[in-house]
């Protein structure tokens, strides 16, 4: 991967799980559960990561592309 480059569309990791749960709290506070699905990342001065985040709650269950930055 090139710096500023996206990597390619990876599943996630335990360690991408890991981010998901630290911001959950504040991110998605109307639903139960928030399961990181895939992922890229981006090296900038840092790195970015871009999560797919499977998010479901006690009234339905949903799927949506959510955007963290770290």
């Amino acid at each position: 991967m090139s710096t500023g480059g996206l990597s390619k569309l990876t599943p996630a990791t335990p360690e991408i799980q890991e981010m998901v749960d630290q911001v959950s709290e504040q991110a998605y506070q109307k639903v139960e559960k928030s399961i990181a699905t895939e992922y890229r990342s981006q090296v900038v001065d840092g790195i970015n990561y871009f999560i797919k985040v499977s998010a479901a709650s006690a009234v339905e269950i949903s799927s949506e592309q959510h955007l963290l930055r770290f």
